[in-house]
C-alpha cells in the first residue's frame, strides 16, 4: 500500500524527536534576564506562549474523528465523522500523515467505499495543520468542478467554522486563567459548558469587545476582587464600562477639530457726527480710489452742510 524513501520531516507538534529536547523550560528560563516591568508585558507573553504552542500531533484519521463535520449536502449521514464507520481507511489515511514514513501511497479500491471522504479528510488536515499547496487531479474538467462545489467547498466552510470554534475555546482558556480559574481543572458550575461561552460571545458580538479588550478588562476587575467571579454575568457592569468608554474614546478621536469661538469684540466709542462728515470729505476730495457704495445716503448731505466738499465734486466722484 505505501513505501517509504526517506525519513518524515517532524510536524510543529511532531513527538518525532521529542526525546532530543527539554520540555522543562518554563516562563522563568525563557523570559530570565528581560525587563517585564512595563505596561503589556502580560500581553506580550500572553501571545509569545500562544505563538509558540505547538500544534496537536494528530494523524489524519484521529483529525478527521475530532474536527470533521459531514454536511448534509455531501453525504448521506451528516453530522461528526468517524473513522469506525469504515475502519479499513484508518491504515490508509494515517499512512498520509507528516509522521509517516510513506511517501507515496497507493489506494486499490472499489467504487463506494468512502475513499473520497479519506482523500476530503487529508485535504482539511492540510488546510488546518500543515499548510501547503496541493493538486487534486480528476479524469474530467466537469468532474472536477462537480468534486469542488459538492465535496470542497463543504469542507472548507466547515473547517473554517471549526477553525472558529477553536480559536475561541483557546481565547475562552485565556480568559479563565485571566480570572484566576484553571481552565483544564474542575470549574465551578457557572462556568462550564455553552452557557458561560454564549454569555461571554455577548461582550464580543453586542458589546463590541475585542477578544483582547475582554481579557485586559477582566485582568482589572481582579485588582478589586481577587476571588474568581461567580460567572460571566457578575462581570458585565464591567465589560459595559469598558465599551462605553471605548466608544467615548472612538468618538472623541473622531470628531473634527474646530477652532476655539473667539470672544466677542466690544465696541469702543462710536465716532461723531462731524468725525464721520470729516472721514468721508477728504476720501471724496482726494484722488484715491472710492469703492462704490462706501458712502451712505446720509453721508453727502452731511459734509454739504458744513461746507466740506461742493456737488460739483460729490458728482464726479460719482456720489449722488
Amino acid at each position: 500500500m505505501s513505501e517509504s524513501s526517506s525519513t518524515p520531516w517532524p510536524t510543529s507538534g511532531s513527538r518525532l524527536h521529542e526525546e532530543e529536547h527539554d520540555n522543562s523550560l518554563n516562563d522563568a528560563d525563557l523570559t530570565d534576564g528581560l525587563d517585564l516591568a512595563f505596561d503589556g508585558a502580560e500581553d506580550i507573553l500572553r501571545y509569545w506562549r500562544r505563538g509558540i504552542r505547538p500544534d496537536p500531533d494528530l494523524t489524519v484519521s484521529e483529525w478527521a474523528d475530532a474536527h470533521r463535520k459531514l454536511s448534509s449536502r455531501a453525504s448521506a449521514e451528516p453530522g461528526q465523522y468517524r473513522t469506525a464507520r469504515t475502519p479499513y481507511l484508518r491504515e490508509i489515511m494515517d499512512a498520509l500523515s507528516p509522521r509517516h514514513p510513506a511517501q507515496r501511497v497507493t489506494f486499490m479500491k472499489a467504487a463506494q467505499v468512502g475513499a473520497t471522504e479519506a482523500g476530503n479528510n487529508w485535504i482539511g488536515f492540510v488546510i488546518h495543520h500543515a499548510p501547503g499547496p496541493m493538486l487534486a487531479v480528476l479524469p474530467t474538467l466537469e468532474m472536477a468542478k462537480r468534486t469542488s462545489r459538492g465535496r470542497i467547498d463543504p469542507l472548507i466552510k466547515e473547517e473554517d467554522a471549526r477553525a472558529r470554534e477553536i480559536d475561541f475555546d483557546r481565547f475562552f482558556a485565556e480568559l479563565l486563567t485571566a480570572l484566576g480559574l484553571d481552565p483544564n481543572g474542575s470549574l465551578p458550575a457557572w462556568w462550564q459548558g455553552w452557557p458561560a461561552k454564549t454569555h461571554v460571545r455577548r461582550w464580543r458580538d453586542e458589546l463590541g469587545l475585542s477578544e483582547d479588550r475582554i481579557i485586559e478588562t477582566a485582568t482589572e476587575t481582579r485588582r478589586d476582587h481577587p476571588v474568581p467571579p461567580d460567572g460571566p454575568k457578575a462581570l458585565d457592569r464591567a465589560m459595559e464600562r469598558a465599551a462605553k468608554l471605548d466608544a467615548h474614546l472612538a468618538a472623541t478621536s473622531a470628531k473634527p477639530t474646530t477652532a476655539k469661538r473667539q470672544p466677542k469684540r466690544t465696541e469702543g466709542t462710536r465716532p461723531s457726527a462731524d468725525e464721520l462728515a470729516s472721514f468721508y470729505a477728504n476720501m471724496i476730495n482726494s484722488d484715491g480710489f472710492l469703492p462704490a457704495n462706501t458712502i451712505s445716503n446720509t453721508i453727502p448731505d452731511a459734509m454739504l452742510s458744513r461746507g466740506l466738499v461742493t456737488p460739483e465734486r460729490l458728482r464726479a466722484r460719482g456720489v449722488h
